[in-house]
């Protein structure tokens, strides 16, 4: 599977999020600013630079779980995502956390209300231990493109050579 080649399925939720790609034919990394069949445009190359050139800049999915800086502001992922869930089911909650860099839990009235958790394969998972058994469906559309905000590699990119984890840049573009 490393030898699979960047394609713009891979990258389109991205694009309208300030996306940056590394290239061989260039130093650093660069912004993207529009993409289209004959390549992505960054500056400096007018013609754009053919895809399978490109490898993405973004952050590892271990980043769910850590302190990262987002539009100046330092949040923990997961936890977003988790408020943005609950928003959708459940108008308020008193705290959240990451215990263990598992999943977030939230409490209602000092009892466990529900855990949420990104696991395998890119799936959400929203638990109401003492309700329910299993999965609560929710709309994932909003926390998707969230991701793609954040330019949260939940699709495997890094792993398979597509994409590159920016915090192994000397100048990570997203801080």
């Amino acid at each position: 599977m490393k030898d699979r080649k960047l394609e713009y399925k891979d990258i389109a939720g991205n694009l309208p999020h300030d996306l940056h790609i590394v290239t061989d034919r260039t130093e650093g990394s660069h912004l993207v600013y529009a993409a289209r069949t004959e390549g992505l445009y960054i500056n400096g190359f007018d013609g754009g630079i053919r895809i399978e050139f490109c490898k993405a800049v973004l952050r590892p999915e271990s980043d769910l779980y850590r302190t990262i800086t987002h539009n100046g502001e330092e949040i923990i992922p997961i936890v977003e995502l988790a408020k943005m869930a609950w928003s959708i089911h459940k108008s308020q909650c008193e705290h959240l956390f990451v215990p263990e860099y598992e999943y977030v839990e939230c409490y209602e009235n000092g009892r466990l209300f529900a855990t949420f958790s990104f696991i395998d394969g890119g799936l959400l998972k929203m638990c109401y231990p003492d309700k329910y058994d299993g999965f609560q469906q929710i709309n994932q559309c909003r926390l998707f493109d969230y991701l793609h905000e954040l330019k949260i590699d939940y699709r495997g990119l890094i792993d398979t050579g597509r994409a590159i984890d920016c915090n192994t840049l000397e100048n990570n573009p997203y801080k």
